[in-house]
């Protein structure tokens, strides 16, 4: 806000990435917000605050030829 009277607490966020490669294939895993905290990411002022995304996980296979 302009009086600059609101603050957003701080937050840590937890990631983690792994990766694996045979031959000509590569598996990735990346997980972002391990422990699936809630946490408000930014805000307006203290009617608007939009919360940090819940847990994601993402799996990619590659096979180069």
């Amino acid at each position: 806000d302009t009086g600059n009277t609101f603050w957003l607490p701080s937050y840590d966020v937890w990631n983690g990435f792994a990766g694996y490669t045979w031959g000509e294939n590569e598996l990735h895993l990346t997980v972002e917000n391990i422990t699936d905290e809630w946490y408000a990411h930014s805000a307006v002022n203290r009617n608007i605050i939009s919360a940090g995304p819940p847990r994601t996980l993402r799996l990619r296979y590659t096979r180069r030829f």
